[in-house]
């Protein structure tokens, strides 16, 4: 034994695997562990909902996770009292692995808490903790009526106050452990004050706070008002945006994790920008300037104080205004929230992710729309920083200063196994899994253990943005699809395999990768380690404009643009990038998805005269004319193609 570490005579071995850690006295004397318990609060979204069926003997229905919006509807909750729609819901599990992503490869592609169980229930088996509760919960409500208020289960129903009680009564100490995962942090923290507020402060030994939005986080403004996903967005899930925004609007929990005043005070970055002359966004810079950047701008905003009127539900491009009561009540929350510190005794340790791109705000700007002509529309899109787990900001997860801290660095974990990852295995992990992170498994049972040794991808300090880290970030509107593959094959983009009915999932398999919509928009990105192939495929009749943005720790250096390119449904277009290539990359279009590129496209410049024949030429060949009127077109197409040979030699590239 190498007792390397002493303190007051007391000489401790540390052990990382499932069995327990002993202590000697001075004089060699084994000293039995004390056994505590522990409790894990899940975040948003991740604890499944159900109900039984209407008639009796039906079958149980699980609503969430979703397979299709209806199950999403059934979720409402009354806009005018937050309570759900539906008394008959309830809960009894937190997700281990997500059933809404197949396991197409028999690997560990949806997991969200699998690992982390596996692994509680390990250190159970070994005696080295003496009982271990996930407390599923429904997340819908707000954090105090979580705490408060019974939750309803399979078989009735159960009070956190009662359970930890429970717990600590079953616990050699007399305390318990308490670990909060996103939204779960903030209803630690209202149980937390739940236990001074009944005198029974002493109950709780320490409170581990994984990615917890403890000042919100930006990515709510876009779900609440536009419905691009839910606040929480701990599944890959492409629902209705109707549904999702009817179905925030009403729910308590989501206000809690909007941007609050203490964000503000620590984030340097507005929460939402508008664009400086476009005539559409004039309304909202007359009221809030081209930026929000205060507590009041963003009330006034979310209720649409600028004077808007609230949006049809077929009209996501209008910003929603939302419900005042349940906003009131959020920034309520926030008031002690921002200011909360843990009880006299009870040990608190921060942990956040990082490295990997995350919403830190929502720029509004003007684009068009065709339907009876060209109108002007308010669109928005997202602005990215590396400073975040993908969907909590660093600033946020970390935000009380006098608290220890540690950072999982995502990014190198993504990009280790990325490299010597089993095949198909996801370890693309974010937000949603961090849990099965490894080092973070490390870290947690040496929080238990009193030992605090950081271990694999986990840090002390936040690691800094250095100039080796390349990614790329697309944009791109309607009407294409927007996939991204790796030298490997992996994919990142919507599934082809596993959308259910009316819900569309995506999947994320290239390391430190990304895809999101907003509005028309869609979104995506990836570290930039080798050859990069982005694939396009017309969704309908129009034309798109392709950003592909290159960045360099924390700066964009270079922005290649291809701009008002015509396709079709069906239609194919491809980019391959590479960090090391010289060249400035092309874009190849097969204009009538028959697998022969018809134009190769440069950027910046449009459509070159060589370009529109290519073009053309395939466009001939969708049109289903009989043979003998297709090739007299393809003949005059190939005569032009000659006058332009020869009278404009090489002009004929000019635009």
């Amino acid at each position: 034994m190498n007792c390397g570490w002493l303190h007051i005579g007391l000489c401790t071995t540390y052990k990382f695997d499932a069995e327990p850690v002993f202590t000697f006295d001075g004089d060699g004397t084994v000293v039995e562990p004390s056994q505590t318990a522990m409790m894990n609060i899940p975040g948003l979204e991740a604890s499944r909902l159900y109900r039984q069926g209407f008639m009796s003997g039906d079958l149980e229905n699980q609503l969430w996770e979703p397979n299709r919006n209806a199950d999403v509807e059934k979720l409402y909750l009354d806009p005018a009292t937050g309570e759900s729609l539906d008394s008959g819901i309830y809960t009894r599990d937190i997700i281990d692995q997500a059933n809404v992503v197949p396991d197409w490869t028999g690997t560990l592609q949806g997991n969200i808490y699998k690992s982390f169980i596996s692994s509680m229930n390990s250190l159970l088996s070994a005696g080295t903790i003496k009982e271990w509760k996930p407390f599923p919960y429904d997340w819908r409500y707000d954090i105090d009526d979580v705490v408060n208020n019974p939750i309803n289960t399979t078989d009735g129903s159960y009070s956190m106050m009662g359970e930890i009680e429970r717990l600590a009564g079953s616990s050699d100490t007399g305390k318990v452990i308490i670990i909060g995962h996103s939204n779960g942090g903030l209803v630690g923290k209202a149980l937390l004050s739940k236990l001074v507020e009944v005198g029974r402060p002493n109950m709780a030994e320490k409170f581990i706070m994984v990615a917890v939005p403890q000042l919100g986080t930006p990515q709510a403004i876009s779900s609440l008002l536009h419905g691009d996903g839910l606040p929480g967005d701990m599944f890959p899930i492409l629902m209705n945006p109707a549904t999702a925004r009817t179905f925030g609007e009403s729910m308590p929990s989501g206000y809690n994790l909007l941007p609050s005043p203490e964000y503000f005070r620590q984030v340097l970055d507005p929460a939402a920008t508008f664009d400086a002359t476009a005539p559409i966004t004039a309304i909202y810079r007359q009221k809030y300037g081209t930026i929000i950047s205060n507590p009041l701008e963003l009330h006034g905003f979310l209720l649409g104080d600028e004077g808007r009127t609230k949006p049809m539900a077929s009209d996501m491009y209008t910003p929603n205004t939302l419900n005042s009561t349940l906003l009131m009540q959020g920034e309520q929350n926030h008031v002690w929230l921002d200011n909360w510190s843990p009880p006299a005794g009870v040990e608190m340790i921060q942990i956040a992710g990082w490295g990997i791109d995350t919403v830190s705000g929502i720029n509004y700007k003007q684009t068009y729309e065709t339907y009876g002509g060209l109108h002007p529309v308010l669109d928005h899109e997202p602005i990215m920083t590396s400073d975040g787990d993908g969907t909590v900001v660093v600033p946020s997860a970390t935000a009380s200063s006098t608290v220890k801290a540690y950072y999982v660095n995502l990014l190198e974990h993504n990009t280790e196994w990325g490299v010597s990852g089993e095949f198909g295995l996801r370890h693309n992990r974010t937000h949603e899994d961090i849990f099965e992170v490894e080092g973070l498994e490390d870290l947690i049972k040496g929080i238990i253990r009193n030992i605090y040794l950081p271990t694999n991808n986990i840090y002390e300090t936040k690691p800094p943005v250095t100039d080796a880290i390349k990614k790329l970030r697309l944009k791109i509107h309607s009407p294409v699809s927007l996939d991204i593959y790796n030298s490997f094959g992996d994919h990142t983009g919507v599934s082809t395999s596993t959308n259910l009915g009316d819900i569309r999932f995506t999947e994320e398999q290239i390391p430190n990768s990304y895809y999101l919509e907003m509005g028309e928009g869609k979104y995506a990105g990836t570290e930039e380690n080798g050859t990069t192939t982005i694939k396009l495929i017309g969704e309908s009749s129009g034309t798109f404009t392709l950003d592909i943005e290159n960045v360099q720790g924390n700066s964009a250096i270079a922005t290649t643009t291809f701009a008002d390119i015509p396709v079709l449904q069906n239609s194919v277009a491809m980019v391959e990038t590479n960090p090391l290539s010289v060249t400035v990359p092309t874009l190849q279009l097969d204009i009538n998805g028959d697998g022969t590129m018809d134009a190769n496209i440069d950027s910046g410049v449009g459509i070159s005269a060589d370009d529109l024949v290519g073009i053309m030429r395939g466009m001939v060949k969708t049109l289903n004319l009989p043979t003998n009127k297709e090739q007299k077109l393809l003949k005059k197409i190939e005569k032009l193609e000659k006058v332009l040979d020869k009278e404009y030699k090489n002009e004929r590239r000019k635009k």
